[in-house]
């Protein structure tokens, strides 16, 4: 698109497959006068490409009608945008092939730090709060058959019938979102170390506490006066001292 458009024409996506350049047209005319329209169509939607003659028409167009469901047959709510210039369609693409990589990175990433498996027993975290148990069972059950399963809230230790179905479980769900939580699947034998090194530290701070709080519930020595006399420590007297004593 030409940058001497730019303002004056708006493209509306997300419309019905049925609908027709003359309904489209009865909806956008309503904000002035439409110079050109044209229509592009994909398998389940089609696209209209509606060009005013003036910008204050575009931009009332795009106000008032951005998230509605104007067309008639309409399932879905429409979006209503300016038009982008080739060089501003160029930078959004070059921007989603930079995230699609990054993307792809992160992902080979988070494989080769996926913990090793030397048994099909796992342990799994970030499960959703609200999932019952046959829940999270089926869930288990997409990546293998699933031998036992002691299922807690937000997580679950479970054995797997055999080291694939594990090794697929971490394969696919590690580190990865589900329900706007992060999955985190590891062996149970390292969660079990790591539970033991924790009750290790917490049993050390509770003796460090132990100990503080026997130190602060001793009294405090009770003070010495300087003038008490009778707790004074005098030096011996000397030879000549004794003789006048």
């Amino acid at each position: 698109i030409n940058a001497e458009y730019m303002g004056v024409m708006v493209v509306a996506t997300h419309l019905p497959v049925t609908a027709t350049e003359e309904e489209v047209r009865s909806v956008f005319s309503q904000f002035g006068e439409i110079t050109r329209l044209s229509m592009l169509a994909t398998e389940d939607s089609k696209t209209a490409i509606v060009k005013y003659s003036e910008q204050s028409m575009a931009d009332e167009a795009v106000r008032l009608l951005d998230g509605t469901q104007g067309i008639p047959g309409s399932t879905e709510s429409m979006r209503v945008t300016f038009a982008q210039s080739t060089h501003e369609r160029g930078h959004r693409e070059r921007d989603h092939r930079e995230r699609d990589h990054r993307e792809r990175d992160h992902r080979e990433r988070d494989q080769d730090r996926a913990p090793k498996l030397s048994s099909p027993d796992l342990w799994i975290g970030g499960l959703p709060l609200d999932y019952s148990e046959g829940e999270v069972m089926r869930m288990l059950q997409q990546h293998g058959k699933v031998a036992e399963l002691d299922h807690r809230m937000g997580w679950c230790f479970v054995k797997y019938a055999n080291l694939a179905g594990a090794e697929e479980a971490i394969r696919e769900m590690h580190l990865k979102r589900y329900k706007h939580r992060q999955l985190q699947v590891e062996p149970r034998q390292l969660r079990s170390r790591m539970n033991k090194f924790n009750r290790q530290g917490e049993g050390r701070e509770r003796q460090a506490e132990g100990y503080e709080r026997q130190v602060a519930d001793q009294p405090p020595p009770e003070p010495q006066g300087e003038n008490d006399a009778s707790d004074a420590i005098l030096p011996e007297p000397t030879l000549r001292e004794r003789d006048l004593i």
